[in-house]
């Protein structure tokens, strides 16, 4: 099966149709979650199992919420994901020439706007704000 490697889903994702292909032994448990797509929609799964994911270097125990929606597509998520060394989490880019990009940026953005960051900021035109009637300030 050709998984989507997905490092913003929390979950394992298998569509129904994969899973009954699968012919697996592995038991089929209930599920209570619900999955909110990125689209926005809520998907609630037929059911979760656990599966051995293995790839050409690493095997990792993952469990799969099985759905049944046909749009779906077999997703891996975030964890399985750095279990199986298919993807890494960076916490810094340390690259002297992106820093060198970015301080050249920053300066050709000031030298070309100089006049908007002298003095106390204040905008020189008058400026219209219409506030809803009865709005409250939170």
């Amino acid at each position: 099966i050709r998984f989507k490697l997905d490092s913003g889903a929390d979950v394992n994702v298998l569509p129904y149709h994969y899973f009954k292909n699968l012919n697996v032994c592995s038991k089929v448990k209930p599920c209570d979650t619900i999955l909110q797509s990125f689209g926005g929609f809520s998907i609630k799964p037929f059911g979760v199992f656990d599966a051995q994911i293995e790839t050409d270097d690493k095997i990792e125990l993952a469990n799969f919420l099985i759905v049944k929606n046909e749009k779906t597509i077999p997703i891996l998520g975030l964890e399985t994901c750095i279990g199986l060394n298919l993807i890494k989490r960076i916490n810094s880019v340390k690259d002297e020439k992106v820093k060198s990009f970015m301080e050249n940026g920053k300066l050709k953005v000031y030298e070309e706007n100089r006049d908007v960051f002298e003095g106390l900021g204040c905008f020189p035109d008058k400026c219209k704000i219409k506030i809803k009637e009865g709005a409250k300030p939170t």
